[in-house]
């Protein structure tokens, strides 16, 4: 017979004649185990409990929901439009309010009592903190809200333009929609979203489309007379000194209205415009000095003359140049006119101590609006 025969039949032996005993032992051992269970401190994780994917096992449920909030603040929440998105961390978020401790810490909610009454339930029952959520400061989350979320959200809508290509064509660059989200829905949706640790967080903020005031299809009215303005050649003659326009610039000076009987017409873009004629000035252009009257009792005692300055006539610039692209008229040569910039005055006052000074001063404070009047009674 061999050994391992031998052994086994020991074996068998004791524990029929130990059968009692070992089963008292077996038994006090689940009354333990169940007895561990059943009086598992409220304020302690399970065995089994996880923040996210990182485990964590049993401990103080003050430490839980440290951990919790610093896994809170490293989060990336995502905040989206059909136009537009935008990254908030969860420190920001928790900026506009306080963390909530979560509720899935609760032990009697987890692990029920009649779980508990289950031996080496304990081993295997799991506690998952997946979630964490934030008490909302109203004024705070409002501010948060109309100063960094609608700013970065908010999308102004953007008109057609006309466009020269490479190869000298003229197209239209597309207009596009904007978007502007509804801060009072914002909150709402802020407010009941439940943050997940370990998972992507997603916001769809609420928001309505804006168009813009000329679209594509617009431009499209008035592109044959848009090419014929942009290929009439315009050269500005500024004190003899030839400045050549590119199609390019021309395409710019031009924009689309709509005329008082709803159909779209071409007109000129003042801004661009504006850009433009500042270039050209800058190459004459002289400040006007300043005209310094002494004033004396509200009579000119002296006056110091200050020089004039020079400009290019914007209004005749404008006017020439609409000619010429919107209208068809004159030549492509446009000549520049200037204009005298007449100084400015400023006027020094005094006033001498006489019946003459005070009425004086008088009559210039009552002209000026800013009236203090005091009186002292004397006896």
């Amino acid at each position: 017979m061999s050994k391992i025969k031998l052994r086994m039949i020991k074996i068998g032996d004791f524990l029929k004649h130990h059968r009692k005993e070992i089963l008292l032992i077996f038994g006090a051992l689940i009354l333990a185990e169940v007895a561990v269970q059943i009086f598992w401190p409220s304020d302690f994780t399970l065995l089994n409990s996880k923040i996210g994917e990182q485990q964590i096992g049993s401990i103080s449920k003050n430490e839980a929901n440290q951990k919790v909030k610093a896994e809170f603040t490293n989060l990336k929440i995502v905040l989206k439009t059909n136009k537009s998105e935008y990254q908030i961390s969860g420190k920001t978020l928790l900026g506009a309010g306080s963390y909530q401790e979560d509720k899935s810490l609760s032990n009697h909610e987890i692990y029920p009592l009649h779980w508990r009454l289950v031996p080496f339930s304990l081993l295997f029952f799991e506690q998952k903190i997946e979630f964490g959520k934030i008490d909302f400061n109203q004024e705070k989350l409002n501010t948060l809200i109309e100063q960094e979320i609608s700013s970065a959200l908010n999308k102004e809508p953007v008109s057609a333009e006309f466009v020269i290509s490479e190869k000298g064509e003229i197209s239209i660059k597309d207009s596009s929609n904007g978007v502007k989200i509804d801060p009072k829905k914002a909150e709402d949706q802020i407010k009941k979203t439940d943050f997940s640790i370990s998972k992507p967080n997603e916001i769809i903020i609420s928001s309505e489309e804006i168009k813009p005031e000329i679209s594509t299809q617009d431009y499209l009215e008035v592109k044959k007379e848009a090419e014929s303005a942009i290929l009439r050649d315009i050269i500005f003659n500024l004190n003899d000194e030839k400045i050549t326009t590119t199609p390019t610039e021309r395409a710019k000076f031009l924009a689309i209205q709509r005329g008082s009987e709803g159909k779209f017409k071409l007109v000129l873009n003042d801004e661009s415009l504006t850009k433009f004629y500042s270039e050209i000035d800058k190459k004459i252009h002289v400040d006007a000095g300043v005209t310094i009257i002494e004033m004396v009792n509200g009579k000119e005692n002296a006056r110091q003359a200050g020089a004039t300055g020079l400009e290019v006539d914007f209004d005749d610039f404008k006017q020439q140049l609409n000619d010429r692209m919107i209208k068809g008229y004159g030549s492509s040569e446009i000549v520049l006119k200037t204009k005298i910039l007449q100084p400015t005055e400023k006027f020094n006052h005094s006033f001498t101590n006489t019946n003459e000074g005070i009425q004086a001063y008088i009559n210039e404070v009552v002209k000026s609006g800013k009236i203090t009047i005091s009186y002292q009674k004397l006896s």
